[in-house]
């Protein structure tokens, strides 16, 4: 099982963005969701943003897990 992270977009680069994780940073792709900007919450596998999430799904997930 695989325990998938909300990242929030950071930065817009020539191939994509860059996606901040607490103390680390990813350049992904934004080739499969197109609607995705700068402050915006995602899920990326494999380097591909896979998913935009909404502020109430990113507040449940970390509450969830603090538990």
């Amino acid at each position: 099982m695989c325990l998938m992270i909300p990242g929030k977009v950071k930065k817009n680069n020539k191939d994509g963005f860059i996606i901040g994780y607490r103390e680390s940073e990813v350049r992904v792709s934004n080739s499969l969701i197109k609607n995705v900007k700068i402050g915006d919450w995602v899920i990326v596998q494999n380097k591909f943003i896979t998913q935009r999430l909404g502020n109430q799904q990113v507040r449940d997930f970390f509450q969830l897990i603090k538990k």
